[in-house]
């Protein structure tokens, strides 16, 4: 079994002989809430302090870079002594050197401050693989990290407590998912507190909401939820298109600030584009200030654009759309999966994946309303999501980006019952790098990587979630069509004169 070793107090850099990477570097805020926590109880002090403890019971250990020892250590005593013995508890990477390149990348130029200095150096510590994860809640390292390549590399102190736990074989629970009432939501739910400072009586616009008893999809239970997206159906559209179809208004899109971010923000987002569709909705949009920049950053991940000349009553409010009906463009299957997707694909290539019940459970728990076994809500933060990842010792190398991915339920099952669009691909029999390419999107557990990785070369998939097949399409029928010539034991291509049949088929 492959576990990174236990390090505590260390200089990771002079102990390379066998070493394994950390699983998380983290900030030096991190670091600072998790040692003043003791002192001055926070709930960000708390979520860093159970980290800690939670990888050292798991064996793993947690690195700081230089760069934060070195701002940790920015304090007069008797505070920078107290720091001084508390880094003795901590494994230290050697110094990094930024290239040019990392510096352009993470846009942090010679002549930015000390704090963008040691932020480019935490960076480069996951850039250059010296840890698997970073740790941050500083909003604006994660936006550096999102738009330099490292997204699925970045986790929240919650996102990594939900990592650890999953890649420790504990599957994590994650909130329910429903539709709900506004009035069942009181305006003392905590979620709504933030919201507040953004909007002008933001109470008294509740309470209509309430009054018009909106639809709103959460996380979690109505009177204390994780998450929360208020949905009003509109029919002229908010930008300049033709309004071919009613558009869907996210007029609030929350997530708690102590719940995992991305998990439940994709897990919300996905809720609302299945309800959109399920109510034949063309494009669905929100508005939000621009200094909401990571939101932005999250919402381009799933083909929001801004809308130009957009009219709000707020003075700076922006608005973003995505469509959910293609137009006259032209995009590639990969652009169009993100552009328009879920519930939208295009291919020119297919290939039928087989997948064993029980992951195809734990990866797809919506699908198991189609093959009879009635509706499971996803207890896994990775089960509702729309980015996926899927390992196998599977030998094919033609995977590619924009191919449709067809997921077979092997035994006794034996149907296609959903479809995906392929993102990207690796092949490696290292589990660290298995780990760190997956980043937050797997439902592996290391054990469970380290024993793909033990039998050969692992092909590492990264795709889009597109739909559970309504009537999935049988063994018998894909035989009948020649679309395969015997049941799928490993990943199989469609045959290119079978492709278009597929796809109308199953995208239907």
């Amino acid at each position: 079994m492959w576990k990174p070793q236990a390090m505590v107090g260390t200089n990771v850099g002079e102990n390379v002989g066998g070493l394994r990477a950390p699983l998380f570097v983290i900030d030096t805020n991190v670091l600072i809430d998790a040692e003043d926590n003791a002192d001055h109880p926070t709930a960000q002090g708390l979520a860093a302090s159970v980290l800690l403890s939670n990888a050292s019971r798991a064996g793993h250990f947690v690195a700081i870079s230089d760069g934060s020892r070195k701002d940790f250590l920015r304090a007069s005593d008797p505070l920078r002594a107290r720091r001084l013995r508390q880094l003795g508890r901590y494994s230290v990477l050697a110094p990094i050197k930024a290239t040019e390149e990392q510096r352009t990348r993470f846009n942090t130029p010679t002549s930015a401050g000390a704090n963008d200095q040691c932020d480019l150096e935490i960076l480069c510590a996951v850039a250059n693989n010296a840890a698997t994860f970073l740790v941050t809640e500083d909003r604006q390292l994660r936006r550096k990290a999102e738009r330099g390549g490292l997204g699925d590399r970045v986790l929240a102190v919650e996102d990594a407590n939900w990592q650890l736990a999953n890649l420790d074989g504990e599957r994590s629970v994650l909130p329910t998912v429903s539709t709900v009432k506004a009035y069942q939501i009181p305006l003392e739910a905590p979620i709504l507190a933030t919201l507040r400072s953004d909007y002008h009586d933001f109470d008294g616009w509740w309470k209509k909401v309430q009054l018009e008893h909106r639809a709103v999809i959460v996380v979690g239970e109505p009177d204390d939820p994780e998450a929360i997206c208020v949905l009003k159906v509109e029919n002229a559209p908010p930008s300049n298109r033709p309004a071919m179809l009613p558009s869907l208004k996210l007029c609030t899109f929350k997530v708690r600030e102590d719940s995992p971010g991305n998990k439940f923000g994709e897990l919300l987002l996905k809720a609302a584009i299945e309800r959109a569709r399920a109510g034949a909705i063309g494009a669905m949009y929100l508005s939000l200030f621009p200094s909401k920049s990571q939101f932005i950053d999250f919402l381009g991940l799933f083909g929001f654009e801004q809308i130009e000349a957009f009219s709000s009553p707020y003075e700076g409010e922006i608005a973003l759309e995505k469509l959910l009906e293609p137009g006259t463009g032209t995009y590639s299957p990969i652009d169009h999966a993100i552009r328009f997707g879920p519930g939208s694909a295009v291919a020119g290539r297919a290939h039928i994946i087989p997948i064993h019940p029980d992951y195809c459970d734990t990866l797809f728990p919506e699908a198991q309303a189609v093959i009879g076994l009635g509706i499971v809500l996803s207890t896994e933060a990775c089960g509702n999501a729309i980015r996926k990842a899927y390992l196998s010792n599977s030998v094919s190398r033609k995977l590619a980006p924009g191919d449709l991915v067809a997921f077979y339920r092997t035994a006794p099952d034996q149907a296609v019952v959903v479809t995906g669009v392929v993102e990207s691909t690796l092949v490696s029999r290292d589990p660290e790098r298995i780990v760190q390419y997956v980043g937050s999107r797997t439902v592996y557990s290391i054990d469970q990587i380290a024993d793909l990785c033990s039998k050969g070369d692992v092909l590492a998939t990264l795709f889009r979630y597109d739909r559970v097949v309504s009537v999935p399409a049988t063994i018998t029928e894909l035989l009948s069509t020649r679309v395969l010539s015997a049941a799928p034991q490993s990943i199989t291509e469609v045959p290119t004169s079978r492709v278009g049949w597929l796809c109308e088929r199953l995208l239907r």
